[in-house]
């Protein structure tokens, strides 16, 4: 493949080892509506060995955090860029109930 060609999930070369990436992970569990099903399919790939893919600890890690961004967003309508504000304000975690 030409190095100025696109690359992109759905022109990758099969055999090839690759880092998967938290935003992969993100959109193929949160069933995004733009980018998971070609997150779906290519963690299929990898699944069925098409693909080689590989994780680390942070990009665990980062998914976790994605998921914990998206139910605050959810949950209590946070913006993406209050996010981290708001977990520091909440730290013993926000009450999802006023009375408790």
């Amino acid at each position: 493949m030409d190095r100025r060609e696109l690359k992109t999930l759905k022109t990758l070369p099969a055999g090839e080892r690759v880092l998967v990436d938290s935003n992969i992970l993100t959109y193929h569990l949160l069933n995004h509506a733009v980018y998971g099903p070609t997150c779906r399919t290519f963690m299929q790939d990898v699944q069925n060995e098409k693909y080689y893919g590989f994780i680390t600890p942070i990009v665990i890690s980062e998914t976790l955090f994605n998921f914990i961004k998206a139910d605050i967003f959810r949950t209590y309508g946070a913006k993406p860029a209050e996010i981290a504000s708001f977990i520091k304000g909440h730290p013993g975690g926000p009450r999802r109930n006023p009375t408790e």
